[in-house]
């Protein structure tokens, strides 16, 4: 519950009222909205107004309601910053693990600061996504737990860098301003002495209403898995922490060892990671032209959060049989076919189902010759 205080209840009634002018949605007037921002500005109704306005302006400018539906990250982006939910605590609190070992500085650095910056607002929003999944009448969570796994960071280039850390800055200032309140609880682990000093630079920069809400664990498993277990059950929690949840790292890390680069064809045979988003209520074919008999057409993939429908079109036939779901968000889905003709063979991907959710894939493909006996 939202445990609104009886002030808290009139200066809701009130910001609703100063900001009748913007016509907002439901989704942008509830009570969990307004009281975000007017606990953000310590209750001042004036500083949360004014606050809610250049949000609802920032929002306008990216576009950021359309963002998970109309805006797929640049494979490279997902790789580095592969975050995820490993599971809801009891109280509805989604549980997101944000890995810091597969972030590489240098490869940031050659990037567009203003993909990375959206991939962020992305992120935020996915996050914010799985937080309404856990939402219940009886707990009307706002908030998240986060789990910051420092183990890997590049510290020397982290402090070396003043460009780094400015960006850090922007993307800490672009969240707090924008979703306040919405971590619950915090922990950094795997955190080496040398990580205190990037801290104290970080904290620079961050309220300190938010990093009240952070602890340093450092990198005990055993004092690790007991401060962690306080809040969330060993059930959901990743077996990395001390937690009895096993799978978590092999789905939500899968892609981070996809080839950056799509399509591309190695001598071995192997086609290239793709990645593509598959929009709600459509289907995505991937085609593959085959020359010799005997040929063999081998597959991996896993989609993100969801399942998702597959079926393989031989050649000669117009239409794929009925697909089949399959809880590829859950376990990687592999098969293989011997080609019995030559000609065009189809990957059918199906979404059609879904009419809200769109479907985020990553798809391997090997295309083996036939076998010789020389």
């Amino acid at each position: 519950m939202l445990n609104l205080t009886e002030k808290e209840v009139k200066l809701i009634a009130q910001l609703r009222e100063n900001l009748a002018d913007l016509n907002l949605s439901k989704e942008f007037s509830s009570d969990m909205i307004f009281v975000r921002f007017l606990r953000a500005r310590d209750l001042n109704l004036n500083d949360a107004e004014e606050m809610f306005r250049k949000s609802m302006k920032w929002r306008e400018e990216h576009n950021v309601s359309a963002i998970l539906d109309e805006w797929e990250p640049p494979i490279i982006c997902r790789k580095m910053t592969p975050e995820d939910v490993c599971g809801y605590t009891p109280d509805g609190l989604p549980v997101l693990v944000v890995p810091f070992r597969f972030f590489e500085v240098d490869k940031f650095l050659e990037f567009e600061e203003s993909v990375y910056y959206r991939y962020c607002v992305w992120n935020v929003e996915r996050a914010s996504a799985a937080i309404k999944s856990g939402r219940t009448v009886e707990n009307e969570n706002f908030q998240l737990i986060c789990i910051y796994d420092v183990e890997g960071l590049e510290y020397k280039k982290v402090i070396l860098n003043p460009h780094y850390l400015t960006y850090l800055q922007k993307v800490t200032s672009m969240i707090e301003n924008n979703y306040p309140e919405i971590l619950f609880k915090g922990y950094i682990v795997n955190s080496p002495t040398i990580f205190s000093v990037i801290y104290s630079m970080i904290k620079l920069f961050v309220s300190k209403k938010t990093t009240e809400k952070i602890d340093l664990l450092g990198s005990d498993i055993g004092y690790i898995k007991e401060r962690l277990s306080e809040e969330i059950p060993l059930e959901i929690l990743p077996s990395r922490y001390g937690g009895l949840n096993t799978e978590f790292e092999k789905v939500a890390y899968a892609h981070c060892d996809l080839p950056q680069r799509e399509n591309e064809h190695h001598r071995d045979g192997t086609e290239g990671g793709t990645q593509c988003l598959i929009p709600a209520g459509q289907k995505q074919d991937f085609d593959y032209a085959i020359d010799k008999i005997g040929t063999t057409l081998r597959w991996e993939f896993v989609t993100e959060g969801y399942d998702i429908g597959f079926s393989v079109l031989h050649p000669g036939e117009s239409s794929a049989p009925s697909s089949q779901r399959v809880n590829s968000h859950e376990k990687k889905q592999t098969g293989s076919i011997h080609c019995t003709q030559s000609g065009k063979y189809s990957l059918v991907f199906d979404n059609s189902f879904s009419r809200m959710r769109s479907k985020t894939l990553h798809l391997f493909v090997q295309i083996l010759p036939p076998f010789t006996s020389d």
